[in-house]
């Protein structure tokens, strides 16, 4: 995390004529140990094998057309990174109201961790974009984003073409009173 203040980032806040910014960066690493490998189990004496499904996604073992059955995607390792910037205009625009704009990137970059979350999906990226409104002193806040899904360009040196949420861009917006 990175605070940007005007004492020690003064020359990058007058660039974005902002009083504040702030960068926060993280990476994390998700290890399910033996999940890629699914559990076999026995059912009223029926053997039934479980296979890992990210957030619930079912894709299709396709190698025998007429069958097509559940395959997994869920990985025992995933990891990826998140960035978020965004900097405050404190009276600057509005009087008495402190607008925040903001971006975060986030990036699945290897494995697909198996849980409903599925915090991270090889190759999947989304950019959210949102500004926030708050009142000073504190009262009404309010916001609005927009966040779009897209597929890294290239993993592992090929082209990466499984990008679930691809068609799923989302618009929010929320208003809230203190008192």
């Amino acid at each position: 995390m990175l605070s940007l203040t005007p004492g020690d980032h003064g020359w990058f806040l007058d660039l974005l004529g902002a009083n504040t910014a702030f960068l926060t960066a993280e990476t994390a690493v998700v290890y399910y140990p033996g999940v890629s490998k699914g559990v076999t189990r026995t059912i009223d004496g029926v053997p039934v094998h479980q296979v890992a499904d990210s957030a619930y996604l079912v894709p299709l073992d396709r190698s025998d057309p007429s069958h097509p059955i559940s395959a997994s995607i869920g990985t025992d390792a995933s990891w990826g990174y998140t960035v978020d910037f965004n900097w405050t205009y404190d009276g600057n625009i509005i009087p008495g109201w402190q607008i925040t704009p903001g971006v975060t990137l986030s990036h699945g970059v290897l494995g697909d961790t198996p849980n409903f979350t599925a915090q991270f999906m090889e190759g999947n990226m989304s950019s959210n974009f949102y500004v926030l409104f708050n009142q000073n002193p504190t009262k009404w806040q309010g916001g609005i984003n927009y966040t779009t899904w897209f597929a890294a360009p290239y993993q592992n040196n090929t082209v990466v073409e499984r990008q679930y949420y691809k068609d799923r861009d989302f618009i929010g917006a929320f208003v809230s009173y203190s008192f």
